[in-house]
């Protein structure tokens, strides 16, 4: 398995990088490492310095992680395609509960809009295989405004949540879902990895 990653800030590009422990190392007070098993660069446009595993035990702060997604760029439906595996960012939201009871792997999109296809986006893991998970129902992609930006959004059509994407780099792309069932909880904040 590879070793840790570093994520930063860098005042220079207004980017997020995350940088293998095996090949360097910082003493930048804001730097986190992380357990990844597939060391390489990642890019954003952001500010703050974040970290992004599934199980940190650090709680992040709504807010930081709202202005940190409002400062990436928009991600176009088309690429989304494929398959994506999901980790939700610890901010101690009830949400992570429920994706941990239904053993939520990720999600997986094979249709756009222009596709006019409704499509199961939630896989889970069923016996060590990756399922459309049918619990939810089914969803589309679209482009929506959301905090002035127009990006991707994932609408279901049964459920009362609105999943709105943006851009990290060509392989990551982060995530916050609304939704009326999470009253004071908020928005729940995640990232897929492809």
């Amino acid at each position: 398995m590879g070793g840790d990653v570093t994520i930063r800030a860098s005042d220079e590009d207004c980017g997020l990088s995350a940088q293998s422990n095996n090949k360097t190392k910082t003493n930048h007070q804001n730097d986190h490492r992380l357990p990844h098993n597939q060391p390489r660069q990642l890019q954003a446009q952001a500010r703050p310095a974040l970290p992004l595993p599934r199980k940190s035990p650090n709680k992040l702060e709504k807010g930081a992680l709202g202005a940190l997604f409002n400062h990436l760029k928009p991600v176009n439906p088309d690429q989304l395609i494929g398959d994506w595996d999901g980790h939700a960012i610890n901010t101690e939201h009830p949400f992570t509960k429920e994706l941990d009871a239904i053993n939520w792997a990720g999600n997986s999109f094979d249709a756009t809009r222009d596709d006019d296809v409704d499509l199961y986006p939630t896989v889970i893991l069923r016996n060590g295989h990756r399922v459309p998970y049918e619990g939810w129902g089914f969803a589309s992609l679209r482009e929506i405004k959301y905090n002035g930006v127009v990006s991707s959004a994932l609408i279901y059509n049964t459920r009362p949540a609105l999943v709105h994407f943006r851009h990290v780099n060509d392989r990551v792309v982060a995530g916050v879902m609304e939704s009326r069932e999470f009253g004071k909880n908020g928005n729940f904040y995640f990232y897929l990895v492809k």
